[in-house]
């Protein structure tokens, strides 16, 4: 069996990077492909498996498990020292 991958990354490597200016040909292709979430909630949807409205309420309770993670995240303080980061990282 032969599997032919082709992997992209649709914002490029970083904040920083901008791909458009190096490869504009292939990123004008990434930006008018579909996402995998929307090719997989259109798959369900066509099988029956899922609504609409399902894929719009999950997509709702994803953004705000990542949303509550980042607010967790921003303000969380170790409650015992980090042993790695001692010396100069103190």
């Amino acid at each position: 069996m032969i599997i032919d991958l082709i992997c992209y990354r649709r914002h490029g490597h970083n904040e920083a990077d901008d791909p458009t200016y190096t490869q504009p040909v292939l990123y004008k292709k990434i930006t008018a492909h579909p996402t995998p979430r929307t090719l997989y909630a259109e798959k369900l949807q066509s099988e029956g498996v899922i609504g609409a409205e399902d894929v719009e309420q999950m997509s709702v309770e994803l953004r705000s498990v990542f949303d509550d993670a980042l607010n967790y995240a921003r303000d969380f303080t170790p409650r015992q020292q980090v042993f790695a980061l001692k010396g100069v990282w103190e």
